[in-house]
C-alpha cells in the first residue's frame, strides 16, 4: 500500500479517509494551512457562501476526537473554493 503525503505551508495534512475516493481535510487543518489564527475561521468563510458549495465539496462527519460534536470536511475543489 503507498501512502499520500500532503502538506500545504509546512502543514501536513493527515487525509480523513471515506469510501468515495476523494481526498477529504478538516477544517481545521485547512485553517491551519491558510495562515488562520482561528480554527473556525474556515467555518465562517463557508457559512457566509455556502450556496456556492455542493455535497461534493463538503460534508459534516462523526468527529472522531468528540462523537457528539459533528466536524466538516472539505473536498480538495472544496478547499480550492474556500482559499480564493
Amino acid at each position: 500500500m503507498s501512502s499520500l503525503a500532503l502538506s500545504f505551508n509546512e502543514v501536513k495534512f493527515n487525509p480523513v479517509p471515506r469510501q468515495d475516493g476523494q481526498i477529504w481535510l478538516s477544517s481545521g487543518e485547512l485553517a491551519q494551512a491558510l495562515g488562520y489564527k482561528q480554527e473556525n475561521a474556515v467555518s465562517k468563510i463557508f457559512n457566509r457562501n455556502s450556496d456556492e458549495f455542493t455535497e461534493n465539496m463538503t460534508q459534516i462527519i462523526d468527529n472522531p476526537r468528540l462523537p457528539n460534536l459533528g466536524m466538516r470536511i472539505f473536498s480538495l475543489r472544496g478547499c480550492h473554493l474556500i482559499a480564493i
